[in-house]
């Protein structure tokens, strides 16, 4: 946990979140359940880290909306 705190990825980004809001402690604790519940999951569906990470970001960017405009330009 200690090493994936700081790396790239979903649970370092939630690390890195709540580190400036939490405090290291707590912020230390969320990752860590962040990642067992994603261990879970992988477990659950069969997946490798990187399977899954694969498929939980095409699974993000699929959820994401186009920009609107708020009005008309005139």
């Amino acid at each position: 946990m200690q090493t994936l705190k700081r790396q790239p990825g979903p649970v370092g980004d939630q690390y890195r979140r709540l580190l400036r809001a939490k405090g290291k402690q707590k912020a230390t604790t969320a990752a860590a359940r962040k990642l067992c519940c994603y261990i879970y999951w992988m477990w659950k569906d069969g997946l490798s880290y990187d399977d899954w990470l694969a498929r939980r970001e095409k699974e993000v960017w699929s959820e994401v909306r186009p920009l609107q405009r708020l009005g008309s330009m005139a």
